[in-house]
């Protein structure tokens, strides 16, 4: 059987040219999508990088400020240390609640103290990670030990009625035993509100 294909020639075109058209736009269609595909990645990769960047930016800063707090922690706590370090040194070199007893106890009826001193009047000192402290063994748990100036001597500032009580309460104090060497520095007569008595000073050495 014999059969003729009455479209014309021209409309065939057409209709085949279409048909191309269609399987090229599908085409496109798909290459399109898988470009986009990498794209969107790319940009997802972009959006979360600069997220991670402005976070690691907040982290820094975060960090920088606790490294800073901590640093300021750091100072406090070795300062409170050393001063706790200081204090349990001066508290096992003398014990001054007894030491002033002692001093009260010798003194002669017809005096009174004005003032109590020692010397250094204010003790100083470094602390250290290392090496001997010098006024208590501090610091053997492996923390930090501390070498001071501690008091070697202690002025004692009074009153006397009589010229002969401030060397009575010398010779009371050398009779303890306690003290290596104690030296009366002056005794003078001088006016007190309507009387007249005897200003003299001490200094206790151990």
């Amino acid at each position: 059987m014999v059969s003729v294909n009455l479209i014309p020639a021209a409309t065939q075109a057409a209709h085949r040219q279409k048909r191309r058209l269609k399987v090229w736009g599908a085409m496109a269609l798909v290459s399109a999508g898988l470009l986009a595909v990498p794209l969107a990645v790319n940009w997802y990769q972009s959006f979360r990088a600069a997220e991670l960047t402005v976070e690691n930016e907040r982290l820094q800063q975060r960090l920088t400020t606790t490294r800073l707090e901590l640093r300021a922690l750091t100072t406090s706590a070795n300062q409170l240390l050393q001063q706790l370090n200081r204090a349990r040194a001066l508290r096992a070199k003398r014990a001054w609640s007894g030491m002033i007893a002692l001093v009260g106890a010798n003194m002669p009826q017809g005096c009174w103290l004005k003032s109590i001193a020692t010397d250094p009047g204010a003790p100083t000192g470094t602390g250290s990670k290392s090496g001997r402290a010098s006024d208590g063994d501090i610091g053997r748990d492996g923390g930090m030990t501390v070498t001071i100036d501690a008091p070697r001597k202690m002025r004692l500032t009074g009153y006397a009625t009589d010229a002969a009580e401030p060397h009575r309460f010398v010779a009371n104090l050398k009779n303890t035993q306690v003290f290596s060497r104690i030296a009366l520095e002056h005794s003078r007569r001088e006016p007190v509100l309507d009387d007249h008595y005897f200003l003299f000073e001490l200094v206790c050495e151990w």
